[in-house]
């Protein structure tokens, strides 16, 4: 690797993004860290850590949805040649054809029918960022891949997911891509958006801006705690605030480390008034201390940035908490889609909907909505995504 006149082993910048992306998370909220993401996953995949045999089509057009491409249109075309669970190009026909001639709306529009009738889900709308404002050139529902805002909301590699829409399967005899740019799916409709913080950025999560949580606790949450205990409240907030994912990107495993890693962070950057963190209140304090010794801030500052930066935090009228994408605004309706693993954000237009992006809902992550569904508590409805 060469920049200038110096030049070092690839493998050594490899071997050592390897490390800052395994170990480094007091250090990954300090500087931008794109290029350590690209050196790390072409290493992986250079060393075999990282087969892309073992991911399907979806998950690389995510992993490298950081790189840099003259032509947005290869960010589809150049890794077609790449084995995935989906196809292997030595042996089988490419995934998609290449072609030049197409808008690159119509390729994208083209990969999402392909992946959704191969998968056989709606995973591909997590994809869906459209930044502070919807761009009204493309259809809502179609990744725009050539813009990355945030992170996903899925965890960071194949493994234990979100269900929101548990083993209800989608309905492809009711999926089709219209001639109008329509997308025509069925869903759970939950609850109305109404209140929501500003977007929150990298910033609110380093020094000085540490204390940002606090201030949306402060602004929304505390008429909250008169319809649930502290602690549980407090809880929810923790997991909301993370995606219920941990430093690294994947669904939190131990959830006694990832809550003492919230109480020290809460202690430690909120020291004018502590009794914020009621656990803390209502023990002794040697107990309370014991608790959160363990406890990492810097380990749950990187979780939260990484699910909050580009997106906002909100509450529903029936007091759902929730965290949403940066273009969402109140009157905006939550959903649960079938073939779904995460809730959506969707916004009426007329007679169709705008699909405003994904979120996070503690309550509706694993199957909540669609026990309610079989109970005969809601009612499921079809309806065309514009």
């Amino acid at each position: 690797m060469m920049w200038g006149d110096v030049e070092v082993c690839w493998n050594w910048v490899g071997l050592a993004s390897e490390w800052i992306r395994t170990n480094g998370y007091y250090l990954m909220r300090s500087y931008p860290m794109a290029g350590v993401y690209n050196a790390y996953l072409m290493h992986s995949m250079h060393t075999g850590a990282k087969d892309t045999d073992s991911l399907s089509f979806l998950w690389l057009m995510g992993l490298t949805r950081q790189f840099e491409a003259t032509d947005p249109r290869d960010r589809v075309f150049a890794l077609l040649g790449l084995p995935t669970t989906d196809t292997d190009p030595d042996h089988d026909p490419l995934f998609m054809e290449p072609d030049y001639a197409l808008p690159l709306l119509q390729i994208y529009k083209r990969l999402v029918i392909r992946i959704v009738h191969q998968s056989r889900n709606l995973k591909i709308l997590t994809a869906v960022q459209h930044g502070p404002l919807l761009k009204e050139e493309f259809p809502s529902w179609v990744p725009q891949w050539h813009y990355s805002y945030t992170h996903t909301l899925a965890p960071s590699a194949p493994g234990v997911n979100h269900a929101a829409a548990a083993d209800v399967p989608l309905f492809l005899e009711d999926l089709h891509a219209g001639s109008a740019n329509t997308l025509t799916a069925t869903g759970l409709s939950i609850d109305t958006i109404s209140e929501a913080s500003r977007v929150m950025s990298d910033e609110d999560f380093s020094l000085p801006g540490t204390h940002r949580l606090h201030q949306i606790w402060a602004k929304h949450f505390e008429k909250l705690g008169a319809c649930s205990t502290r602690e549980s409240l407090e809880k929810v907030y923790c997991w909301t605030v993370t995606a219920g994912k941990d430093w690294y990107g994947m669904l939190v495993e131990d959830s006694e480390s990832h809550w003492a890693d919230f109480l020290t962070y809460w202690r430690k950057f909120d020291p004018v008034d502590p009794s914020l963190v009621s656990t803390y209140e209502q023990k002794p304090r040697d107990a309370a201390h014991d608790e959160s010794q363990d406890g990492d801030a810097d380990r749950f500052l990187e979780a939260a940035s990484n699910a909050c930066s580009g997106r906002r935090i909100f509450i529903t009228s029936k007091g759902h908490v929730g965290l949403g994408p940066a273009a969402l605004r109140t009157d905006d309706r939550v959903f649960v889609l079938f073939g779904s693993i995460v809730p959506f954000v969707l916004r009426r237009k007329n007679l169709q909907f705008q699909l405003v992006g994904e979120c996070y809902v503690n309550d509706l992550m694993q199957g909540e909505a669609i026990s309610e569904w079989r109970k005969g508590h809601l009612t499921d409805e079809k309806f065309e995504l514009r």
